[in-house]
C-alpha cells in the first residue's frame, strides 16, 4: 500500500515485537498467515484451536500411513506415503487462507463502496465540508453490518475528539477496505471538511472507486469460474494419483517375487 499511517506501522512493529511471546501453536502458523486470520476478527484462541485441528488431521494419515505398514508387509513407502500426504494436507490447510482473505477483502471493499454512494451524493453539494458528523449518522443507520456501524461511529467520536487530526479518516479507510484508494478518498474527505479541496476531485474518485470495485468483481467471477471448470480435472487428477499409489504399491509388493536371472 502506498498511503500508510504512523500509526499503523508502529501498530505492526509492536505486533512484530509481540511475536516472541505468542503460543507455539501461532509461531508454527506464520506471521503473514496470522496476520490474515486478526484481520478477519478470529481471536487468538480460535486460531489455536483450528491449529491444533489441523495438525491433528494431519497426524490422521500419518497413523494410515503406519497402521498400512504395520498390515501390509512393513514395507517403508506406506509410511512415506503416510507422511506425504500428512505434509501436503497441512500446507493445503494454510494456503486455503489466503483464498478466505481474498474474499473477505472484497466483501470489506464493497462495503466500503456503498459507503462512498451514500456519501459521494452529499459531498458534491458541499462547498465548506458542511455537517459531515451529520450526515455520517445518517449514514450509519443504512449500513448493513455492525462492523462498519462501530467504525464509522468512532470515526464520529474521533472528529469531535479530534477535529483537525487526518488520522481517525485514514484509520477508517485502512479498517474498512484497505485499498490505496479508499485511503486518497478519505484524505480528500477531511480535506473538504476543512474547506481546503477541490470538489471536482470527488467526480475522479467516484470513477476511479466504481473501476476498482469492478475489477474486483471481475477477479472473484474469474477466481470463481476457475475454480467450477477445474473441479472435474481434479477429481480425474485425484483418482489418477491413486491408481498410480495403488499401481506403485503392487509392484513394490511383487517386485521381490521377479527373478531378472531367468
Amino acid at each position: 500500500m502506498k498511503v500508510t499511517s504512523v500509526q499503523n506501522k508502529s501498530s505492526k512493529k509492536a505486533r512484530v515485537i509481540k511475536q516472541e511471546n505468542k503460543s507455539l501453536w501461532l509461531k508454527l502458523l506464520g506471521e503473514n498467515y496470522y496476520e490474515k486470520l486478526r484481520e478477519m476478527n478470529n481471536s487468538n484462541i480460535s486460531i489455536i484451536k483450528w491449529q491444533k485441528q489441523r495438525f491433528a488431521k494431519s497426524w490422521i494419515f500419518v497413523g494410515v500411513g503406519l497402521v498400512m505398514y504395520l498390515l501390509l508387509g512393513k514395507e517403508w513407502y506406506y509410511l512415506a506415503g503416510g507422511v506425504a500426504t500428512a505434509i501436503g494436507f497441512y500446507v493445503m490447510q494454510a494456503k486455503s487462507i489466503n483464498n478466505v482473505y481474498n474474499q473477505f477483502r472484497f466483501e470489506r471493499h464493497l462495503q466500503f463502496s456503498k459507503f462512498t454512494r451514500l456519501l459521494i451524493p452529499y459531498l458534491k453539494q458541499k462547498k465548506d465540508g458542511g455537517n459531515l458528523y451529520g450526515v455520517f449518522a445518517k449514514i450509519v443507520k443504512r449500513l448493513d453490518y455492525d462492523t462498519d456501524k462501530q467504525l464509522l461511529m468512532k470515526l464520529m467520536q474521533d472528529m469531535t475528539d479530534r477535529p483537525n487530526d487526518i488520522q481517525p479518516f485514514i484509520e477508517y479507510a485502512e479498517q474498512t477496505s484497505g485499498t490505496d484508494m479508499s485511503v486518497l478518498f478519505m484524505q480528500t474527505v477531511y480535506d473538504i471538511r476543512q474547506g481546503s479541496a477541490d470538489l471536482d476531485v470527488i467526480e475522479e474518485l467516484d470513477r476511479l472507486a466504481s473501476e476498482e470495485l469492478m475489477a474486483g468483481i471481475d477477479s472473484i467471477i474469474d477466481f470463481k469460474s476457475r475454480k467450477f471448470v477445474f473441479y472435474p480435472t481434479k477429481i480425474a487428477m485425484t483418482s489418477f494419483i491413486l491408481v498410480v499409489g495403488f499401481a506403485v504399491g503392487v509392484l513394490f509388493l511383487n517386485l521381490k517375487d521377479i527373478n531378472f536371472g531367468q
